[in-house]
């Protein structure tokens, strides 16, 4: 997904295009005359670096099937896992859930994603829940957290690292 600031691969290309083409006039406005042989050296090491680019253009093609291809098996198993799965970000608003945690929350995706998982959590475990999730950014260890969650009907239920067992 582009973000506001990103440009399409096509208008990245063509500003790349631009700015090559105004080099090439400034250049061409100065022109500096050399022997004939200089430019033939030039124009072969103009032409190895051209097979090199379309070599490395090659190699990244290839890179990024590997990894939509390693993205689709990730949400493959990621969607499919047997317990809920919430990605959020530093504030706690949940980027990605996974099919279980939308159910555990009694509501589709769309009705979860780009929400804070507090809205969810019980009251009484909002500030437990504050300070795993800041704690998950100063330690480099694996952390669990226990809270009730209620899901968006309402009802009350316990969810926590026990119950993925």
């Amino acid at each position: 997904m582009k973000s506001k600031g990103q440009l399409s691969k096509g208008d990245q290309f063509s500003r790349l295009r631009a700015q090559a083409e105004q080099v090439f006039n400034i250049v061409a406005d100065h022109p500096n005359p050399a022997p004939k042989e200089d430019f033939d050296a030039i124009f072969q090491d103009l032409q190895i670096m051209q097979i090199e680019l379309e070599m490395q253009n090659d190699e990244l093609l290839l890179s990024n099937e590997q990894l939509e291809t390693e993205r689709i098996k990730f949400t493959g198993i990621y969607d499919l896992a047997p317990v809920g799965y919430f990605i959020l970000n530093r504030q706690g608003v949940i980027n990605q859930v996974n099919a279980v945690g939308a159910k555990m929350l009694e509501t589709g995706k769309a009705g979860i994603e780009g929400k804070r998982l507090i809205q969810f959590l019980a009251p009484n475990h909002r500030d437990i829940f504050f300070s795993f999730l800041s704690s998950c950014y100063s330690r480099a260890s694996n952390m669990t957290v226990s809270s009730n969650l209620f899901p968006a009907r309402g009802a009350n239920f316990m969810r926590g690292p026990k119950d993925a067992q």
